[in-house]
């Protein structure tokens, strides 16, 4: 939806720089400021880069890193990744870039939502697989069906489990190794939104900073999933079966029968999908690993992995050290292990581009009447638990924007494992377990309502709110259009016919893509109304995270840098 009143962009009198003549290109290696491996959770890693690197292409410039997973469980490695729509982006919780006297020109808050909101919606199925190998996406959502312990694309810091299959036996895959990641970096100057592609001028500036701020580990990795299969009718017909997966979280709980200190777990260990080659049970399909502590679901006593087995009827026996006071039905899950990681090797990569004489003489003019890059800016606002009617005040401290983004990040929800924290990947309330509360939402702007009705969402296809999904789908695409293109709606892998299945946010286009829209005359607000007004408990309190994409004009003289709305 466009609103009709345009105003002028920031960047009118001015043109990006374009292209010209360079005498060589090359790549720099920039070290980080201090010490250059070591870091943990909590920490920043500084990158000071001096005007001698005149002119660089920020396109086709990252951050090189060697992570090591030390997540455990009791003593052994815990199988854990990065969640797979953000992959290991999720290490920086804020990126802010400053000229070498510290002035600041872009700072990026909660970078690792956003940019798992660009990986989610900006991707599609055939490009996932290409960027899990560099950076560790490797799909739309971190749900268990594309967060599985025998997925390659995700297990990188754990082998997987080779079990011999003659001794019956699963022994490896309990030490973690490192692995290397290659991220580009998303600011609007470094080239990473509007499909722009410049040269950034540092040289122009005077040096540049660039800090990244690391993430809790709790919020950065998450458990791995099972991948146990089972047997489903078709139709309920029980003689017309198939052979299924059956993802579920390290961290959940699964059925099983307890005797003498063993679990036994209905796995189908007897079954074989159609596709598989191996033609036998799979071992990597089983997260769990000896001398990990799992428990039950009282979550009183604990016990640690000896030994997991196979039984001749496809059951999986996981034995323990403990336990001995369980017996009958029950659960059996991992005990919440501790989140930890070490980044032993980061470095920044330039591709330093030299231009000409003609070339720099036309970039320093360009750069004295300013040149304009898209970024965007998260303010953080609170709304209470059990508030039927919400109100959001979009604030106006950007006085302009040309699309806004706000993801309901519901606040007791922020650092839970699996794809429960929210932090990272925002849902719906209705996505939790034993909640059904669904948003109706409508935009006002200048005291016009946009849609002129409110959109009604839910999880699941309902005929009677057919035509409000679409809708909703609509504005999220015109949303993205100033920043990025959106190529995918939701997951390929749907669960139950959900369809809301990405990171969630509720969208708006301010203005035609070219232009920007005045903020602080018209008092935006989103105005969401919640379904369970019956129920209000089941109302979460949230932080809302309102991301407003925005254009900037960035200038330098020899009087200095100057960044204007």
């Amino acid at each position: 939806m466009l609103l009709t009143k345009k105003m002028s962009d920031a960047s009118n009198g001015s043109e990006n720089l374009e292209p010209g003549r360079l005498t060589s290109i090359k790549y720099k290696t920039i070290l980080p400021q201090g010490k250059t491996s070591g870091y943990k959770q909590n920490e920043k890693i500084e990158f000071q880069i001096p005007s001698d690197i005149g002119y660089f292409d920020g396109k086709q410039s990252y951050v090189n890193l060697v992570v090591r997973n030390t997540t455990t469980s009791n003593k052994s490695a815990y199988p854990s990744s990065f969640p797979a729509h953000v992959g290991a982006h999720a290490l920086f919780n804020r990126v802010q870039l400053q000229d070498i006297k510290g002035f600041e020109l872009e700072n990026i808050e909660q970078y690792n939502l956003y940019t798992g909101m660009m990986n989610a919606y900006g991707n599609n199925s055939d490009t996932f697989d290409t960027i899990s190998k560099v950076e560790g996406v490797a799909a739309a959502n971190p749900r268990a069906e594309n967060m599985t312990v025998n997925d390659p694309k995700i297990n990188y810091f754990n082998p997987p489990t080779y079990g011999d299959v003659a001794s019956n036996v699963i022994t490896s895959g309990n030490v973690a190794v490192s692995n290397t990641f290659c991220l580009p970096i998303n600011l609007g100057l470094f080239s990473a939104f509007a499909n722009e592609h410049a040269a950034y001028p540092n040289l122009d500036i005077g040096g540049t900073k660039l800090t990244f701020y690391l993430e809790q580990a709790k919020n950065a990795l998450q458990s791995l999933a099972h991948n146990f299969l089972e047997e489903e009718s078709i139709r309920g017909d029980a003689g017309n079966v198939v052979v299924a997966e059956r993802p579920i979280f390290l961290s959940d709980q699964l059925q099983c029968s307890w005797a003498a200190g063993a679990a036994t777990i209905g796995v189908g260990g007897n079954l074989a999908l159609r596709d598989d080659s191996a033609g036998y049970w799979d071992y990597g399909r089983c997260g769990f690993r000896v001398g990990m502590e799992v428990t039950d679901a009282g979550k009183v006593d604990k016990g640690t992995i000896t030994s997991i087995t196979l039984k001749d009827d496809g059951d999986l026996v996981v034995q323990t050290s403990g336990m001995v006071g369980v017996s009958g039905g029950g659960q059996i899950l991992a005990v919440a292990p501790t989140f930890s990681y070490e980044i032993d090797k980061v470095e920044l990569k330039l591709l330093e581009t030299v231009p000409d004489a003609a070339t720099i003489r036309r970039i320093r003019q360009t750069m004295t009447s300013g040149i304009n890059y898209q970024t965007t800016q998260l303010t953080k606002i609170s709304t209470p638990a059990q508030l039927v009617n919400a109100v959001v005040d979009i604030p106006s401290a950007i006085s302009r924007g040309l699309s806004i983004m706000v993801a309901p990040v519901q606040t007791e929800k922020i650092g839970l494992d699996g794809a429960q924290n929210s932090l990272l990947y925002p849902q719906m309330d209705s996505y939790y377990g034993g909640n059904d509360n669904e948003y109706n939402y409508q935009w006002q702007v200048r005291n016009i309502l946009i849609p002129n009705r409110q959109i009604e969402l839910s999880r699941d296809r309902d005929p009677a709110i057919q035509n409000d999904v679409p809708t909703f789908y609509n504005q999220q695409v015109m949303s993205f259009r100033p920043m990025k293109e959106a190529r995918a709606l939701n997951a390929e892998k749907k669960i139950a016919d959900d369809e809301l299945s990405n990171p969630f946010f509720v969208p708006i286009l301010l203005s035609p893509v070219g232009s920007s829209y005045d903020l602080v005359d018209t008092d935006p607000q989103l105005r969401i109304e919640n379904s369970q007004s019956g129920t209000p408990a089941q109302i979460l309190a949230k932080l809302m995270h309102v991301y407003i994409n925005h254009t900037r004009k960035l200038t330098a003289t020899d009087g200095g840098v100057m960044v204007s709305l």
